[in-house]
C-alpha cells in the first residue's frame, strides 16, 4: 500500500498505533480499501481515533458495508 493513497490522518494513527499497522498490513487489498473509503468519511479526530483502535483490536469485518451506508445518508 503506498502511503499516497492513504488519507493524511489514517496514515498518521497507523504509524502511531503499531498493532493497527501490523492489523492494516495483513488486511486484503479489497479490506484495506473498504477501511481507507470509510477513514475518508469521517469528520473528526475522535472518529479517526476510534477507527484507528478499531483496526489496532481486529474489528474492521463490516467497514465495506458499514462505508456504503454512510456515504449513501451523507
Amino acid at each position: 500500500m503506498n502511503d499516497r493513497e492513504l488519507p493524511a490522518g489514517l496514515r498518521m494513527g497507523l504509524l502511531q498505533n503499531r498493532r493497527a499497522m501490523d492489523h492494516f498490513e495483513a488486511m486484503t487489498e479489497y479490506e484495506q480499501n473498504s477501511v481507507i473509503q470509510w477513514s475518508r468519511t469521517l469528520r473528526t479526530r475522535d472518529e479517526m481515533d476510534q477507527l484507528v483502535s478499531n483496526i489496532a483490536g481486529g474489528n474492521v469485518q463490516n467497514f465495506h458495508a458499514a462505508g456504503t451506508n454512510r456515504q449513501n445518508t451523507q
